[in-house]
């Protein structure tokens, strides 16, 4: 089983240390599978959840953190004022866990760790991990008798009063400094980092937003889009670039909608994208210079089509070329720090063994002190 310990429920602070430790028989299960870098997963979610029209837990008020089993302690930030659970499970392997279980869709995780009503928690199939009881050969080629579930920690509930959390920035500001990012700032450390961003970078990027937002019009200008409109360039902050691209669909205004004949298409030479390049060539008379052009652009294409559909396949040769890890959890030297053995486990960053005091993890430990996260 996994045991999750947090230094006092009733907390001050919106970030805070999560320690763990796990028993003998899920090590012992972790082993039998020759698991590697096993993880971690924490959910946290507000309690007494109200849920959904369908009776159904909401995925977008969960926040997720996934880290190494090795690490022993992690830091979270609960992003709702009031009671909030904590709960966390072992997964097989840490990267797989990263892509299953923090993808998002939009503001909700594209996963499912919790049944409908979030009673129980269900990772994926392949997370599963279990004691099992034989009939006769312990190996496992007798009847199975029965199954308990090992990697899943008890639920701890957190009290979280609002003056933990951050003040949040102006309307306008969190506006710009949010444009180029597709969720908010979670604390004041993230919002700081985009603010420096949004006012030394982003100004740059925006005149060349607009100058992509202008060659949209244009073409669809030339096309004779029906969709033309001005506001996608006038509005930068409220239409964003796929908003910008769609003025130029739409159908053209020299195509007719109530003529399906094929003989509609006719008047396509007409548009201006095709009309005034071909006066240009007609009168300077470059029709093979063009060609030549065209030739050139469909090689250099061809070469970078072929480059990059060679670098995963190339990321898949160094993965699997590097040299396996040993199952460090079986190291004695780790057993009284990563087995649940009733005895006090670390509950701060100082109290970890040197080994484990990662500048990731102190970095977490400063960061908690000086950025309040902002509540959701």
């Amino acid at each position: 089983m996994l045991e999750l310990h947090v230094t006092d429920t009733d907390v001050t602070s919106g970030s805070i240390p999560i320690a763990w430790c796990i028993d003998k028989a899920l090590r012992a299960e972790l082993a039998s599978e020759e698991i590697k870098d096993p993880a971690v997963v924490i959910c946290i979610y507000p309690d007494n959840e109200k849920m959904d029209d369908y009776e159904y837990h909401e995925r977008s008020k969960e926040q997720r953190f996934v880290f190494r089993l090795t690490d022993l302690m992690g830091y979270v930030f609960i992003g709702r004022p009031g009671k909030n659970n904590i709960v966390g499970f072992v997964a097989r392997d840490y990267r797989c866990a990263v892509n299953e279980y923090l993808s998002k869709r939009g503001t909700e995780y594209e996963s499912s760790i919790f049944n409908n009503d979030a009673t129980e928690v269900t990772p994926r199939w392949s997370d599963e991990l279990y004691t099992k009881v034989y009939s006769t050969d312990p190996e496992g080629d007798g009847e199975m008798l029965s199954r308990t579930r090992i990697n899943v920690s008890s639920v701890i509930s957190v009290d979280v009063p609002s003056f933990c959390f951050a003040k949040e920035p102006s309307k306008w500001e969190k506006s710009w400094v949010n444009h180029l990012f597709k969720s908010k700032a979670v604390d004041q450390c993230d919002f700081r980092k985009r603010r420096l961003f949004a006012y030394t970078v982003q100004p740059v990027w925006m005149l060349f937003n607009l100058f992509l937002r202008m060659l949209a019009l244009i073409m669809a200008i030339l096309v004779g889009s029906r969709k033309t409109s001005l506001q996608p360039l006038l509005h930068p902050l409220t239409y964003d670039m796929s908003q910008a691209y769609e003025i130029i669909g739409g159908g053209s205004v020299l195509i007719s909608r109530k003529n399906k004949e094929w003989h509609r298409y006719l008047t396509i030479p007409l548009m201006p994208i095709f009309l005034i390049p071909i006066c240009i060539m007609i009168y300077f008379n470059v029709f093979v210079n063009v060609l030549l052009v065209l030739l050139a652009a469909t090689m250099i294409i061809a070469l970078v089509v072929a480059v990059v559909a060679g670098i995963p396949a190339l990321k898949d040769r160094i993965k699997y070329g590097r040299a396996q890890n040993e199952l460090w959890y079986l190291d004695e030297g780790e057993l009284q720090h990563i087995i649940c053995d009733g005895q006090t486990k670390p509950k701060s960053v100082s109290e970890l063994p040197s080994n484990h005091r990662t500048l990731k993890l102190r970095f977490a430990d400063l960061k908690a002190k000086v950025c309040r996260p902002f509540a959701g």
